[in-house]
């Protein structure tokens, strides 16, 4: 677990550092929900826009999200 840790944790600082791109979504949005500040999405029939490139997924994506601010 101590292998895990400090991968999410190394992750989170990169991503945030080193990534500057934005991305939108447009989409149906079927089922959400929040437990423990994770949230759950499923959307269908999504398009992702990127800064160059646009991305349409006819299909079921499902999205998961958690929260940045430690517990405690």
């Amino acid at each position: 677990m101590q292998v895990l840790g400090q991968y999410d944790k190394n992750i989170s600082e990169a991503l945030s550092s080193k990534l500057k791109a934005k991305v939108t979504m447009k989409g149906h949005l079927k089922t959400y929900s929040n437990c423990d500040d994770v949230w759950t999405l499923t959307v269908t029939n999504s398009i992702f826009k990127c800064d160059l490139e646009t991305i349409t997924i006819t299909g079921k994506v499902k999205i998961v999200a958690c929260s940045n601010r430690r517990a405690g």
